[in-house]
């Protein structure tokens, strides 16, 4: 993960982090992607598609939790009645 923090900013830490085999080839495969527009406007598309996904589960756990809280809320009162 740390050559992502320090990408383009401190050659030395660059220069000591690539030297793991791993981790070069890790860093190669991020600056092929990074370079090429498709696959970047595919996982912008894919990141854009994800928040929304989240935002209307967040919604309908929201709406579901008011929904629930109203028919216990009925169900009390009508106990109360009885």
């Amino acid at each position: 993960m740390a050559f992502f923090k320090f990408e383009g900013k401190d050659d030395n830490i660059m220069k000591t982090i690539i030297n793991d085999p791993i981790i070069y080839k890790a860093h190669e495969r991020y600056t092929s992607f990074s370079r090429n527009d498709e696959l970047l406007e595919i996982y912008e598309a894919r990141m854009k598609w994800q928040m929304q996904y989240n935002a209307d589960i967040g919604y309908a756990v929201e709406k579901a939790k008011k929904e629930t809280a109203e028919i216990v809320a009925k169900k009390n009162a009508k106990k109360m009645r009885i």
